[in-house]
């Protein structure tokens, strides 16, 4: 291989396929070098199929994912990319990934078209070391639903006594619903609780294991005492909150419908990080008691803010502006 700059200003790089010498130009040396070095590397992979490289990908991870992740990428195999199992990695290039994008665009939103070309763009580069850079479709800003403290009050005043745990655990302590319902009354200290173990669905069941999603997520959170003393006593391994996630969800849906509200369950996480920050309590920690590995959410939440707070600063501005108008 041999990179050699062109009277033009641009770069090439040329290397031996097959026997014959082909030319890579590009405007700077690294993508012609990239480009070269790609198109060698598909030679290693002539026999391959895009359905051998998918498997061998999701098979090294089995042990480094959680068994849901596993599941729900054999599940977008299966849904999206039978008919193209049997495609030669040799065939794939950026034209082919280009339209393979340009296709699923007007099958499903953007944010799934992301997911399911995420899965096959990282087989590539794991598997194969090939990466291209494509247009993919632009994720609209998520619109959050975050309750005021009016309706989170409404909410715990209206529940049943193991939903309102549920809400309280997520509305003060910022806990997943995998992650109540993970809880063990063993990993209660005090007024304090260890969050180190979840409730996932496998295979359609639903399974209590020792870890949470990330490595962020397992952390201690120090709640009031008024709800720890709600949560009551049990043995050391039994359930805090005997119920599966599915039925936190159901059971929400209905008290939210009969409230007239639009709020998920999971919006009493960002209730939490909306209300702590307009407290001024630092994000550092905030995105720790929330167990967030990065501050995405948080920026995203605090561009929803609480009505009542964003309320009650207009109109606080409004009157300052008014009044300075007046001196004057």
């Amino acid at each position: 291989m041999t990179t050699s700059k062109l009277p033009s200003g641009k770069w090439r790089t040329r290397v031996y396929i097959d026997g014959k010498q082909i030319s890579f130009t590009a405007s700077t040396r690294a993508e012609s070098v990239r480009l070269a070095t790609q198109a060698a590397g598909h030679l290693e992979f002539t026999g391959e199929t895009i359905g051998s490289v998918l498997n061998r990908y999701i098979d090294e991870r089995r042990n480094l994912r959680s068994p849901n992740t596993i599941t729900e990428y054999e599940r977008t195999v299966k849904r999206y990319f039978m008919p193209y199992m049997g495609v030669k990695i040799s065939k794939v290039n950026r034209a082919w990934l280009q339209m393979f994008v340009n296709d699923l665009k007007g099958k499903m939103s953007p944010k799934s078209v992301m997911n399911v070309y995420g899965l096959l763009s990282s087989a590539l580069k794991k598997v194969c070391n090939i990466h291209y850079e494509i247009d993919l479709p632009k994720i609209p800003p998520k619109t959050y639903h975050i309750p005021s403290e009016g309706d989170f009050k409404t909410l715990i005043d209206k529940s049943s006594p193991e939903l309102k745990k549920a809400l309280l655990l997520s509305g003060i302590g910022s806990l997943r619903r995998s992650e109540i319902c993970g809880l063990l009354y063993r990993d209660i200290d005090g007024n304090r609780l260890h969050v180190c173990r979840a409730m996932i669905l496998v295979d359609k069941k639903w399974i209590l294991k020792d870890y949470t999603k990330t490595n962020s997520s397992d952390r201690w959170i120090t709640l009031p005492d008024e709800v720890i003393e709600l949560l009551g006593h049990g043995e050391p391994d039994q359930r805090v909150i005997p119920v599966y996630p599915s039925t936190i969800t159901s059971d929400f849906i209905n008290l939210r419908n009969s409230l007239g509200l639009k709020c998920r369950f999971h919006d009493m996480r960002h209730y939490y990080v909306s209300l702590a920050h307009s407290m001024g309590i630092p994000d550092r920690v905030i995105q720790d008691r929330g167990g967030f590995s990065t501050d995405k959410t948080l920026k995203a939440v605090y561009r929803n803010s609480v009505k009542e707070d964003e309320e009650v600063y207009n109109e606080l501005w409004n009157e300052y502006m008014m009044k300075k108008l007046k001196d004057k």
